[in-house]
């Protein structure tokens, strides 16, 4: 086998195999070998089809897997002695079939060169936080205002903004109804805005009972395409309006959220405030030290890695839209908003977290940052408390599913991340 390397730009290399002669033929053989003991073709009993069959019936899918065969034998090879560090699986661009001699040519991704920044003795102003009375009454409202409930509005009562309606609607396009257009005892807070146009402020004045007719707009660039910009007409139901009712700030409401006092209360909340405000500043401070770092560092970004964070961050927005009972789709529709205009608000992001991952990946080489077996262990506990399971459980249940070494390597990147950023920060001049 002969190969040659040519570099396409920084992140990205052309590699041209060339196979010839007895390798060829026994990665041929071994493919068609394999095709013929599952192969059922008329006139022939299974695994008794002459290979000469088997090659003019399958030419295509013997010449993949073949080419297949030929780069995983040889590939794996050539990136070590190369010392060639792939982001991914490479792509093949082209291939040359000519008897017994195959060409290939592949695509690869590669990690870039990273020149770091300055990142010792770096001078980064840090604020100072002092509690205010303002602050702990904010944390004392939303505390309310989660324990509020929703109440039956009193009799007669008219929807007004703030109010939550239960509504039942069906909505008719060109005289029409549409798909997703109906909905029964659907729980509305007007003013969220969560319906298009002026749905919301046309329910504002009716009381329950109320039938009557809404008329809007779809939006210009709305995610079904065949109802962007047209008019619709609902027909909608008030079934009852219902308003919110929050708690007194007393001895009482402390006991319901598990306090002996308002006072206990009060002191707690102090201290949250405290910690999380605190916490958010020391946040600021490492995000502007590691922004000083990017700003002077110098790498090109692999496409793979970035489309790889932007597809992480996907999954992890589905998971959580899930556990709280809403689809991917449904929140498109909401927002309205396209999968690929989401995509592309999430290029930038991905970018930048991609850019300071290689980064701090480069200075914890330089810096040699290791991981211990004890800091891994201790990291697994975390996770397991984290799940409620015990240790052993959790690693077995990963085994089993076969994302044990995938969740090791994760966790072991995850911890010399936090050891490279405690190193940085720790070597920085506060202001």
């Amino acid at each position: 086998m002969a190969y040659e390397v040519k570099k396409i730009n920084e992140v990205k290399l052309e590699l041209t195999t060339s196979f010839e002669g007895e390798i060829v033929e026994k990665a041929k053989n071994k493919i068609i070998k394999e095709i013929s003991a599952n192969a059922e073709i008329k006139g022939f009993r299974k695994g008794k089809v002459p290979a000469t069959v088997i090659e003019e019936k399958f030419a295509q899918d013997i010449e993949q897997h073949m080419v297949e065969t030929l780069i995983n034998s040889e590939y794996p090879e050539i990136i070590k002695k190369e010392g060639i560090k792939p982001v991914t699986y490479p792509s093949i661009t082209e291939t040359k079939i000519e008897g017994d001699k195959v060409e290939i040519k592949l695509t690869v991704e590669i990690y870039p060169e990273v020149k770091v920044g300055k990142y010792k003795g770096l001078k980064v102003k840090k604020e100072n936080y002092e509690l205010k009375d303002e602050d702990v009454k904010n944390e004392l409202d939303t505390l309310i205002e989660r324990n509020a409930k929703l109440e039956e509005a009193s009799e007669g009562k008219e929807a007004s903004e703030g109010d939550t309606v239960d509504i039942n609607f069906e909505g008719f396009v060109d005289g029409e109804a549409f798909e997703g257009g109906k909905g029964e005892n659907h729980l509305l807070k007007l003013g969220s805005k969560s319906f298009i146009d002026t749905f919301e402020e046309q329910i504002i004045g009716h009381k329950v009972g109320d039938e009557f007719e809404v008329n809007v707009t779809f939006p210009e660039n709305y995610q079904k395409a065949e109802l962007s910009g047209k008019p619709a007409m609902f027909k909608v139901k008030v079934n009852a309006i219902k308003v919110m009712k929050t708690p007194e700030l007393n001895d009482e409401f402390a006991k319901e959220v598990g306090y002996d006092t308002f006072e206990d209360l009060k002191e707690s909340k102090k201290i949250e405030v405290q910690k999380r405000e605190e916490g958010k500043i020391e946040k600021g401070f490492i995000n502007n030290i590691l922004e000083k770092i990017k700003e002077g560092s110098e790498l090109t970004i692999p496409e793979a890695l970035v489309n790889r964070e932007m597809n992480q961050r996907m999954a992890e927005m589905e998971n959580q839209l899930k556990s709280q009972g809403m689809s991917l789709e449904m929140y498109l529709q909401m927002s309205n908003m396209t999968e690929t205009k989401l995509m592309e608000d999430l290029k930038p992001i991905a970018e930048e977290k991609v850019k300071m991952d290689l980064i701090l990946e480069e200075i914890a080489r330089i810096e040699d940052v290791q991981i211990t077996e004890e800091e891994i262990e201790e990291k697994i506990a975390e996770v397991a408390k984290y799940y409620r399971m015990e240790v052993e459980k959790l690693k077995n249940e990963l085994k089993k599913a076969g994302n044990y070494d995938n969740f090791i390597e994760s966790l072991k990147f995850e911890k010399i991340t936090q050891k490279t950023v405690d190193l940085i920060v720790s070597e920085t001049i506060t202001k």
